[in-house]
């Protein structure tokens, strides 16, 4: 019997198990933050808008720029007539690592919600990881959202972001938060043709 062979294997097999178990517990912590990020409001001021559901040792977090800002384009059309558009800029932010261990990989997801007169509801994500270590950071980038079917009615919207810190030497989850905006310069209008207001907790637009 290859003793060596079964041992290499049985560690194979924990070590898959772990692995396993590491994702299903980031993925109920995302589950859970995912719905605080739902509601109307927010609470616990940090160096970032707002962080919301924080869960372990989180890094620091820095605003790139407004989170949400809502702008308008006017094209000529052959006919002579103006075809204008609403457009939505996504601001990305800076991250440092958790102090809960050396290397990390750091997941980042920032998502457009529109207020539908009861709740916050998803219309556009996009999601980036990269790894950080010591003192270094991690910038995530912005993003333009253009809807090809313009809306026209005015709605609320606003912008979230989900970040979780995860110990690249096996795999654990190490910290999560949301964070969402809580002041006027977190959101931004630059409108010409639309009516848009900002507001502390997202623009009307």
């Amino acid at each position: 019997m290859n003793t060596t062979a079964g041992t290499a294997a049985a560690v194979l097999a924990t070590t898959r198990t772990h692995r396993a178990a590491a994702a299903r517990i980031i993925a109920v912590f995302a589950a859970v933050v995912s719905s605080l990020l739902m509601t109307l409001f927010a609470a616990t001021p940090a160096e970032a808008a707002t962080t919301v559901g924080a869960a372990g040792r989180i890094g620091s977090i820095t605003l790139n720029g407004p989170m949400i800002n809502g702008y308008d384009v006017g094209q000529r059309l052959a006919n002579g007539t103006y075809f204008y558009s609403k457009n939505w800029n996504v601001g990305g932010f800076t991250v440092t690592r958790s102090p809960s261990s050396y290397r990390q990989r750091v997941t980042g997801k920032s998502t457009i919600q529109k207020w539908n007169g009861a709740r916050w509801v998803d219309i556009q994500s996009r999601t980036w990881s990269g790894t950080v270590a010591g003192t270094g950071t991690l910038r995530f980038p912005g993003w333009t959202y253009s809807p090809t079917n313009v809306p026209n009615n005015r709605a609320s919207y606003r912008v979230n972001f989900l970040i979780t810190w995860t110990n690249t030497a096996n795999g654990q989850l190490v910290a999560l938060t949301g964070v969402l905006p809580n002041k006027y310069s977190d959101n931004r209008c630059a409108t010409t043709f639309f009516t848009c207001r900002t507001y502390t907790d997202g623009i009307n637009f």
